[in-house]
């Protein structure tokens, strides 16, 4: 139609209207307000499923985080069709004019706003009380977990326990990274009986108690508050009745909050054609297929745009044998794969480098993340909707922060205990020569790249790795680093693990400056190095916040 015809029309309804002043003036027929809005206990529960939206959506977890917290790391490189900012990311060439986190900072302070508004608001309705406790506990666990992200990306903030009243009140100081980290650890533990600790199967996805003490317990090794730490991760271990799984399970379509599991938020199937398409405006609908398989991908079998690539790096750090080596990198032989047109297919060399940066490709250079992405289930099958949830908390996780927190504290003995259960738990039944106990000898790499001729495959080295029985607490810092990369690789933990422990101590063998500086060639390709300085503990703010902040935001050092 023509766009002219609309202007007519307008013409005509005014012409008719006899220019009456009340033409526009006239109030709506329905409007929803803050005021009228929370009314009933279906109103809170509405309100609730708000905050929890806003976990969803590709300006968040699915897309702009995977690129700030796995490309920033050595175990994600961009592919060489890449933007500038992954180039930047990856470089450690950050600005404070980033689309990533000038996209990212405003999708945290909306959840942080939308929680705010649940706990102003629903204390005044009248509703079932239990109910209403629950709710109320389940914003200030989310309220704490949009916070976490502020303080651990970019440092200090305003610190909002409400919705701003007017104007001025939008202009609040700065608080401390460490003492917004405090408020947070205080709020929670006031409110730790609140939640259940389970629901209904009808509504499977919302944060339960052992979800709030596994945030509260990291916000407590965040504040290196060990013993803390120690008393509420050793009760989401010893009383949620969690327990490790199978490890592909833990990232599976089909078996997705299950025993291992603490804390996911929540997809689903819902597009049959191009689901990557709505969330380009960040449409956010809840309940939903997630964008992060379509950054992480496999190009080449239509499942995404193979933006974002595992290094070879990451491939090494698995020992030999280790299982979990096959449930998160795609290797030659692998089967299952389907391709454009239906055609089952393995994965293979020649499909590996046909991506569209054949110089970083092929076995032994560059691999495909298999972990969590959509499309790789226990059935082989492959669909074009991205239903995987994406897993925040799990027990694996908790047992390695406890065991980091009881090393910290003095008990070795224990911590040495926490990491050997995971490791015998995830060699299965397999020899005690693979993932054997701590102190261990071993080699870090060592994998054979699976082929599908003899002559294909590489043998690497590996890197050798030797404890004995008088192990000191550096040891142990050197084993649980190493552990908690193969466990939770691609789960956006590697990155806030080697800041937090560059926090802890430069000369950890998990600190960033460590890392960087003595891998020489982290990405496996020359000129790959990267140079990481002080500034990169924290991303830079939005240029454009601080400008319109009339000076309360303080641009973070070094931008």
């Amino acid at each position: 139609m023509n766009s002219n015809k609309y202007i007519y029309i307008l013409g005509f309804i005014l012409l008719f209207s006899g220019c009456k002043k009340d033409f526009l003036e006239r109030p709506p027929l329905s409007r929803q307000t803050v005021e009228n809005s929370f009314n009933t206990g279906d109103d809170a529960k509405r309100a609730i499923v708000a905050v929890y939206a806003r976990l969803q959506g590709m300006k968040f977890y699915d897309f702009n985080y995977s690129r700030m917290v796995e490309l920033a790391s050595d175990d994600i490189i961009y592919n060489e069709a890449s933007n500038s900012d992954d180039v930047a990311i990856d470089n450690f060439n950050w600005s404070s004019n980033m689309g990533t986190t000038v996209d990212f900072w405003p999708r945290v302070w909306e959840g942080v706003q939308r929680a705010n508004l649940v706990l102003d608001r629903v204390p005044a309705i009248s509703m079932d009380e239990n109910e209403k406790r629950t709710i109320l506990a389940e914003a200030r666990f989310l309220r704490a977990f949009f916070y976490w992200h502020l303080a651990t990306d970019f440092g200090d903030v305003p610190l909002y326990t409400s919705v701003p009243t007017g104007a001025e009140d939008l202009y609040r100081p700065e608080t401390s990274r460490r003492d917004i980290y405090a408020f947070l650890a205080q709020d929670l533990a006031a409110v730790q009986s609140d939640l259940p600790t389970d629901y209904p199967a009808s509504e499977t996805g919302r944060a339960t108690r052992w979800a709030l003490k596994s945030l509260l317990g990291k916000l407590y090794i965040y504040l290196q508050d060990w013993n803390s730490a120690k008393t509420v991760l050793g009760e989401v271990i010893n009383s949620s009745g969690k327990r490790l799984v199978d490890f592909p399970l833990n990232f599976d379509a089909t078996t997705e909050n299950g025993q291992e599991s603490i804390f996911e938020i929540q997809y689903s199937t819902g597009f049959t054609d191009n689901p990557i398409g709505i969330y380009f405006i960040d449409g956010g609908i809840s309940g939903e297929g997630s964008s992060r398989g379509h950054l992480l991908g496999i190009k080449t079998f239509n499942q995404g745009a193979g933006q974002l690539i595992a290094t070879k790096d990451i491939f090494n750090e698995f020992e030999p044998g280790d299982p979990r080596l096959n449930a998160t990198l795609w290797q030659v032989g692998d089967p299952g794969l389907i391709a454009t047109g239906g055609a089952v297919q393995a994965y293979s060399a020649a499909l590996a480098s046909s991506m569209p940066f054949p110089s970083r490709t092929g076995p032994g250079n560059y691999y495909n993340v298999k972990k969590g992405i959509p499309g790789v289930n226990s059935t082989g099958a492959v669909t074009n909707e991205y239903p995987n949830n994406i897993v925040l908390f799990r027990l694996g996780d908790i047992k390695l922060l406890y065991a980091e927190a009881l090393a910290e504290s003095g008990d070795l003995g224990t911590a040495k205990d926490q990491l050997n259960q995971l490791r015998t738990f995830r060699r299965g039944s397999l020899s005690d020569t693979i993932l054997p106990n701590f102190p261990y000898t071993t080699k870090y790499g060592g994998n054979r790249i699976k082929g599908s001729t003899a002559a294909s495959p590489a043998q690497y080295p590996g890197e050798p790795k030797q404890f004995n029985e008088g192990f000191n607490l550096n040891d142990f810092r050197t084993a649980l680093v190493h552990e908690r990369r193969v466990e939770l690789a691609f789960e956006y933990q590697r990155f806030n693990d080697m800041k937090r422990w560059a926090r802890l101590d430069r000369n950890h063998p998990g600190s960033a400056f460590k890392v960087f500086s003595e891998k020489g060639e982290p990405k496996s390709k020359a000129g790959d190095k990267k140079d990481f300085q002080d500034r990169n503990l924290l991303w830079p703010k939005p240029l454009l916040e601080v400008d319109k902040s009339r000076g309360t935001l303080k641009q973070n050092p070094g931008y």
